[in-house]
């Protein structure tokens, strides 16, 4: 009976994860889902992704220009 049990959860938990993968949007950049609360994980995702062509262009520009002049006067 406990196995009958254990069997039904394992069952349970199978469809659902099928369900859920079936119905979840499969491209990750797909900003159009049906879930209102992944607006904030997309709205995070683009600010990381911004975040690190930012820290990118900063690198590349500062191997060009060398480093930043001294705005103080050093005595």
């Amino acid at each position: 009976m406990i196995t009958l049990a254990i069997l039904a959860v394992i069952g349970l938990a199978l469809a659902l994860a099928i369900v859920s993968s079936l119905s979840g949007a499969t491209d990750p950049t797909d900003t159009t889902s049906a879930w209102p609360s992944e607006k904030g994980y997309q709205d995070g995702l683009r600010q990381h992704r911004n975040n690190i062509r930012r820290a990118i262009d900063r690198r590349e520009r500062s191997r060009i220009h060398g480093p930043r002049p001294r705005t103080t006067r050093r005595r």
